[in-house]
């Protein structure tokens, strides 16, 4: 089907997303322990690729998604500097936005099923919004990296 489909597209994505990040980490000495996060992203989209709404099994793949809260914790713990200021406070935002889901613990049936759905999106918009400052923070420093190793060829 199409969301099959879309899914596991965003693994693959994922993949070369992981693969970037990781290369940029390892050439300018970064750590790489955040990147944890990048990889409870692949395994639980994998997951639910591979075990649909409505599997039985694809509410078990919760756990998961305590690798993708890491990813932004850590980041915003492990990489320390003035250049990171703003990766750290969107890490942070990111990662306060995502422990939403544990709304779905509260016990009231309203909660449960009127807000579900927008419960998971927070969660999703929590990593995009981790995913898309982490890109381009890393890609803004490796242009600014690159620049700076130009200049000293010369």
């Amino acid at each position: 089907s199409f969301m099959a489909i879309s899914t596991w597209t965003c693994v693959i994505f994922g993949i070369g997303f992981l693969i970037g990040l990781y290369t940029t980490c390892r050439r300018h000495h970064l750590n790489r322990f955040p990147l944890i996060g990048i990889v409870g992203f692949i395994i639980m989209f994998a997951w639910a690729a591979a075990y649909p709404s409505g599997n039985p099994l694809h509410s078990k793949s919760g756990p998961i998604l305590l690798l993708l809260l890491l990813g932004p914790l850590l980041s915003a713990i492990l990489w320390k500097g003035k250049k990171f200021k703003q990766l750290r406070i969107l890490s942070l935002l990111s990662f306060v936005i995502m422990l939403l889901i544990l709304l779905r613990a509260v016990p009231s049936e309203t909660i449960r099923s009127n807000y579900t759905g927008l419960i998971q999106r927070l969660v999703h918009f929590g990593w995009s919004l981790w995913f898309i400052s982490f890109s381009l923070t890393l890609l803004y420093l490796s242009n600014k990296w690159q620049k700076k190793s130009d200049y000293k060829n010369y």
